[in-house]
Parts: structure tokens; C-alpha cells; sequence
């Protein structure tokens, strides 16, 4: 029996670890989600440092994450099975991982505060930090901004209350938030099956 309960002991500090361990790289796909949107609005909006930070407020981050998440590549995939863990509330679809994360203070890079976005550590080497994302996980991430990009090139400079009002359209939002409503609840989780199955709006 105490074999059996050390070997237990074991697994369970193996799964724990684990998950810690996805959960930190799930934040970190995030991040380099945000340095390829920040290259984005750089490139079209401002390059000012100033103007990039009070963009990309921590509203705004996630609600790009939404965005990004859910649009289709030409296969059929997309980034959901990632960020798979979506919840309706007030003001939108949020990623209660990255969020969690977000709030906690788990990313490595970037500060994200509630109307501006920081450098924690202005030395950091963001190139080593994202080395740890596999290729093919850049190319699937950098295919989803490019096909947002291609949906809707000015989505990047839209303010955090515009994007809000695009993620309300979407029925998946709209049924959670229903049910959350009914129980007295402030939100609901969005089925990653049902964010699929919705229209996909962008505008």
C-alpha cells in the first residue's frame, strides 16, 4: 500500500507539473500573439512606443485574442483548441486562462494593466523567451493574423469598446451569456463547438 501511495504521490506531482508547465506556455503563445499584433498596429497605425502602449490595454489584448483564436484557415483550423477555455462576460469573450495568467503575473514579457500594456523588464531577449514557441506554432498563429488581417485590415486600430461590441454579435456570446443571466451568474463558458459552429464577425 505505501508503494502504492508513493507511485501516486508521483503521477499526481507529474500531472500537476504538467499542467503548470501547459498553462505557462499557453501565456506564452499569448505574448507572442501580442508582439505579432503589435508589429501589426506599428505598421499601420503608430510606431510611437506611447501610443502602442495605451493600445493595447489588457480589454483590448483579449479581446484580439478572441479574434484571433476564432478565425478559420483554409484547412478548417484554427487556434481553439489552445485557447480553448472562452467564458462570456460583460464585456466580451475572455480566455480565463490568459486571463488568470494576466492577473497573476505569469507572463514573462509583457505588463498588462487595465489601460495600458508594459515591458516588464525593458533587457529581457524576447527572441530567446519565444524560442520556446515551436515553429509550427508560429506559422499557425502567424496564419491567423494574416487571416484577420485579410477579414479586416483595420480591426487592429479599432478601441477596446468597438471590439466589445463585435465579439456581442457572435451567438456563442450571446447563448452563454443568456444561460450565465438565468442563473445569476456574472459568466458562462463558450463551448469551443459552439464558438465554431457561429457566423465568424469581424466587423
Amino acid at each position: 500500500m505505501l508503494v502504492l501511495h508513493i507511485v501516486y504521490m508521483q503521477l499526481k506531482n507529474y500531472n500537476l507539473s504538467m499542467g503548470q508547465n501547459y498553462q505557462e506556455h499557453k501565456v506564452l503563445l499569448f505574448e507572442y500573439i501580442i508582439k505579432l499584433l503589435i508589429d501589426w498596429y506599428r505598421a499601420v497605425e503608430s510606431s510611437n512606443q506611447e501610443d502602442i502602449d495605451r493600445h493595447f490595454s489588457r480589454l483590448t489584448s483579449l479581446k484580439l485574442l478572441f479574434f484571433v483564436s476564432t478565425i478559420k484557415h483554409k484547412n478548417g483550423k484554427d487556434l481553439l483548441d489552445t485557447f480553448s477555455n472562452f467564458y462570456a462576460m460583460q464585456y466580451g469573450p475572455v480566455e480565463a486562462d490568459i486571463y488568470n495568467g494576466i492577473v497573476k503575473s505569469s507572463t514573462k514579457i509583457y505588463h498588462f494593466g487595465t489601460h495600458s500594456l508594459s515591458h516588464k523588464d525593458k533587457d529581457t531577449n524576447s527572441d530567446s523567451i519565444f524560442s520556446q514557441v515551436d515553429s509550427q506554432e508560429k506559422t499557425d498563429i502567424q496564419t491567423s493574423i494574416n487571416l484577420l488581417k485579410e477579414r479586416n485590415p483595420q480591426i487592429i486600430s479599432y478601441n477596446a469598446s468597438k471590439l466589445i461590441n463585435i465579439s456581442h454579435k457572435w451567438e456563442a456570446w450571446q447563448n452563454a451569456m443568456t444561460i450565465a443571466v438565468m442563473l445569476g451568474k456574472g459568466s458562462e463558458q463558450m463551448p469551443k463547438e459552439s464558438i465554431r459552429s457561429n457566423p465568424q464577425i469581424y466587423e
